[in-house]
């Protein structure tokens, strides 16, 4: 706790007692303050707002002001629920939405990243990721949105919405694609504890559709027993190929 009010403290130009000060309540920061707040929890945008309307209730002397920002924090708080009940968990996610999550593997890479231990902030999926704050919010506000991430004071946890690419879905393709062409970037570092295996090869038929359904054994062999493999420690990506090319 000291070291991040420290660097809070630091982030927002002022001493690290005048920073305890306003998380105790002593007193309360100014517009300024907020905003620089918001960007350092990397709070959302209704976040900040809300944040920003309780330091104008806190600082009203009027009742009749007072009681314009208690409803207007009223209204924000019925915006909030509404927003988290769009999409409602375990829905199928929209073609839309779909098309923008198998974009990249950096957006399951960061949801997997936030199951392990209890979540990640956002500093640490920053340095991981090698991405700037900027799109690193992008990122991160749409998994929020559909609950695929959930955030917990300054962490990020996987969220309750589960992901699913059926056999057929145009989206297949792109996940695939995301994964294979980050494998192939990764060959040219793998280290003595990963696997990477290339094997071309000519095989008869009937020896093809007997290693096949093998290697189909081993994936649900590998699928049903991974819940019960221990507390995830690292992020990994099984790839698997076993495909005719003439």
């Amino acid at each position: 706790m000291r070291g991040q009010v420290r660097e809070l403290a630091e982030f927002l130009d002022l001493s690290s007692p005048h920073v305890s000060q306003f998380l105790s309540g002593v007193k309360c920061p100014n517009s300024d303050q907020i905003f620089l707040f918001s960007k350092f929890f990397s709070w959302t945008e209704i976040e900040t707002e809300y944040a920003m309307t309780l330091m104008e209730y806190e600082r009203a002397a009027n009742h009749k002001t007072k009681s314009y920002f208690q409803k207007k924090l009223e209204k924000i708080r019925q915006q909030s629920k509404q927003l988290k009940s769009i999409v409602p968990n375990h829905q199928e996610l929209s073609d839309a939405d779909k098309s923008e999550f198998y974009s990249s593997w950096i957006y399951s890479g960061i949801r997997l990243y936030c199951s392990i231990g209890d979540g990640k902030t956002f500093e640490e999926i920053c340095h991981a990721f090698h991405l700037t704050p900027e799109a690193l919010l992008t990122v991160l506000e749409f998994l929020l949105k559909l609950s695929l991430l959930e955030k917990v004071g300054i962490t990020y946890r996987m969220g309750t919405q589960v992901t699913y690419v059926a056999k057929g879905s145009p989206f297949l393709k792109n996940h695939h694609f995301n994964w294979r062409s980050y494998a192939v970037e990764k060959s040219r570092s793998i280290s003595d504890d990963e696997l990477m295996f290339t094997a071309p090869l000519s095989i008869s038929k009937h020896a093809f559709k007997k290693y096949r359904q093998e290697i189909q054994a081993l994936i649900k062999k590998f699928s049903t027993e991974l819940p019960d493999s221990g507390d995830a420690e690292i992020v990994a990506c099984l790839n698997i190929d076993f495909i005719q090319i003439l």
